[in-house]
């Protein structure tokens, strides 16, 4: 029983997210160490809207809302300038975005450090 668990935690331990932003499509990756076992590509007119919200204490997060299939989490990806990145996709191809009052807190405290 203790090995299983033990197995579970390393490969959560293990797993990564990638996310490639493109002019017209956003791709989602999730990987075990190098090896793929999630992938998904959608097209600008296949998301419904970004939202934008808190996540933990200081921690930023997206879900992107997709027409079909499962939606896109966004947490805890680097760079940060991801964020900026998405919400830079969304202007660009007319996606509807909305931030909570909690991201919006956030975004202004970044934008503080930055300048």
């Amino acid at each position: 029983m203790d090995a299983i668990l033990v197995v579970f935690v390393a490969i959560g331990l293990s797993v990564n997210y990638k996310l490639k932003i493109e002019k017209d499509t956003l791709s989602y990756q999730m990987l075990i160490l190098t090896l793929p076992i999630y992938q998904k590509q959608v097209a600008h007119d296949k998301i419904i809207e970004i939202r934008f919200k808190r996540v933990g204490w200081a921690t930023k997060g997206a879900i992107v809302h997709v027409k079909k299939g499962f939606n896109i989490r966004v947490i805890l990806f680097t760079p940060q300038t991801v964020f900026e990145e998405i919400t830079q996709f969304a202007f660009e191809n007319n996606i509807h975005i909305t931030k909570t009052k909690d991201y919006k807190i956030l975004e202004t405290k970044t934008r503080e450090i930055r300048s």
